[in-house]
């Protein structure tokens, strides 16, 4: 179908979320930019292409991390900017700016600003509350890699 249909961005996008599920990320990110390349406006695609590029950056070895680390960056952030309402897409944000390190974009402050505008989402949406939340890593002094201020903030940990 894709192959007759290559200006159908919404089958790139639900053919791209099959192989991201599957684990291949590399026939993921390909669906998904052709899928941005069609619709570069559409939160959801650059949101979808951003959790492919994580995928990745888990896959490669160190040196090619921080270049797709980077990607996932800017991928989730477009999406944001294009739709302050994609709860998906700032939770992903979130995360990212909590694990990150600071040299990757990384910052806690940051991730504090989407963990507050999740909030303001969540009172505008009835029927359902949206928690928000970080991976947390202990440090072998035994602390956390987040601080006090930030935890206190997030909903899960």
């Amino acid at each position: 179908y894709l192959k007759k249909n290559q200006k159908d961005p919404v089958a790139a996008i639900y053919l791209g979320r099959i192989f991201l599920d599957e684990g291949d990320c590399d026939k993921a990110i390909k669906l998904f930019k052709n899928a941005v390349e069609i619709e570069k406006d559409n939160s959801e695609y650059h949101f979808r292409l951003g959790q492919a590029y994580g995928l990745k950056a888990q896959k490669v070895n160190i040196l090619r991390k921080a270049f797709f680390a980077n990607k996932v960056k800017e991928e989730f952030e477009k999406a944001v900017e294009l739709d302050s309402g994609n709860i998906n897409a700032r939770s992903a944000l979130m995360q990212y700016y909590t694990t990150a390190p600071g040299i990757m974009g990384g910052s806690k402050e940051k991730a504090r600003e989407q963990a507050e505008e999740i909030k303001k989402l969540n009172k505008q949406i009835k029927g359902i509350t949206i928690l928000t939340g970080a991976e947390v890593n202990i440090l072998s002094d035994g602390s956390l890699d987040i601080k006090d201020e930030v935890l206190q903030k997030l909903d899960v940990v």
